[in-house]
């Protein structure tokens, strides 16, 4: 980890062109640089200094790409030693509860430096933590520092995962629907909130966007954003998305060479609605001025109850449902389908006007599964880990 700015900001920059190496050519010194060091994505993220002020901390990106083609569903985040040592837990839990969606593995990295550097987490997380960071480098001089930072700064993106932290090219947010909502309720308001609601500093800032970013990153070219939200009791389409991604939409039409990405669950075509959806353009539907690129939902979640205070393990289910039969029986036959069948197979049953929710009943959910569902049967799409059983 280390502070994006330099430890004394305010004396002069010694050139030190008595020094062999920063005599050469910049060129040459970066191809020195790209040797010795990998300038990975970086997270930045906001942490207290030492004197109590606000500092900016980055840590190296190792998760792999957002690919709408991959069942990460959360089962990926288990540890792999044996789920059912009861040390491992509440490794479990943290993993599958992670702000960071797509980005758990780099939150274990940069919160938790000392259990990946031991090796208790896995191999991977491991390497990552002594690979060849540069941020020692970035202690050794000033003249140094520059040159780095603007080695880094054309060689890597810079990952956002608050809105706190708003100085990015990519933003990560896995946020309460509350969010959502309250983002939803501004865009319809003409004028500024009152300061009353609970995300009024987050609502602030994600409709501020446009403008930060055009100031702060006049030069900006690629800038990609991921979005969910926690609540394991809803689909993602109850998010109005053209609400939520309005400013996007003015920063587009500001900066048309920007390119925009922005990566969101896949809709569900019982409840999506092209007044609020971005539907692709052959349902008649207007296409947006960015680029939606549709992924899975995580599955696996964390559920939190007032009244108990233990947390329990859940699986919420979303578009396409027949997923669920990734964990139960393969006797469906799907257990051979790419995701893009399950899911073309899923709109040929509702196309043919087959009620699916009550054909995963029949055929699914009375297979044996490794969750019950949860005692709450107003939520049909809540589940709850418990044991190895049949629906009762």
């Amino acid at each position: 980890m280390s502070s994006i700015m330099p430890p004394d900001g305010t004396s002069a920059i010694d050139r030190q062109d008595e020094s062999p190496f920063f005599s050469m050519p910049i060129e040459l010194r970066n191809a020195v640089y790209e040797q010795l060091f990998e300038f990975r994505d970086q997270h930045v993220r906001s942490v207290a200094g030492i004197d109590g002020t606000q500092q900016f901390a980055l840590t190296p990106c190792i998760a792999p790409p957002i690919s709408d083609d991959q069942e990460r569903v959360g089962r990926e985040r288990f540890p792999k030693n044996d789920p059912k040592n009861p040390d491992l837990q509440p490794l479990k839990m943290r993993r599958i509860a992670s702000s960071w969606g797509p980005h758990w593995m780099c939150e274990e990295l940069a919160l938790y430096p000392k259990e990946c550097a031991s090796g208790t987490s896995e191999g991977w997380i491991a390497d990552a933590a002594v690979s060849r960071t540069v941020y020692p480098a970035l202690l050794v001089c000033k003249r140094m520092y520059l040159d780095l930072v603007q080695l880094a700064g054309s060689k890597s993106d810079l990952h956002i995962t608050d809105l706190q932290t708003l100085h990015a090219l990519s933003i990560t947010l896995s946020q309460p629907l509350t969010l959502f909502r309250e983002l939803e309720t501004a865009s319809a308001q003409s004028k500024e909130s009152d300061g009353s609601s609970v995300h009024d500093v987050e609502v602030r800032t994600w409709r501020s966007l446009p403008s930060r970013l055009l100031a702060r990153f006049p030069s900006l070219r690629r800038f990609t954003i991921w979005l969910d939200h926690n609540d394991e009791n809803n689909y993602w389409s109850v998010v109005n998305e053209r609400a939520v991604l309005g400013p996007m939409e003015c920063l587009k039409t500001i900066k048309p060479d920007l390119e925009l990405v922005c990566f969101l669950p896949k809709s569900h075509p019982k409840i999506e609605d092209p007044q609020r959806h971005y539907l692709p353009t052959n349902e008649g539907c207007s296409s947006p001025c960015f680029e939606i690129r549709r992924t899975l939902r995580q599955r696996w979640r964390v559920h939190r109850s007032g009244s108990d205070p233990n947390d329990s393990l859940t699986f919420a289910t979303d578009f396409p449902h027949i997923l669920l039969e990734h964990y139960g029986s393969g006797s469906l036959g799907f257990a051979k389908m790419s995701l893009a069948e399950k899911e073309e197979y899923e709109m040929k049953l509702r196309r043919n006007g087959v009620d699916v929710d009550n054909w995963i009943e029949k055929n699914i959910l009375n297979l044996r599964l490794f969750c019950w569902v949860h005692p709450n049967r107003q939520n049909p799409n809540f589940y709850s880990l418990q044991s190895c059983g049949r629906i009762v």
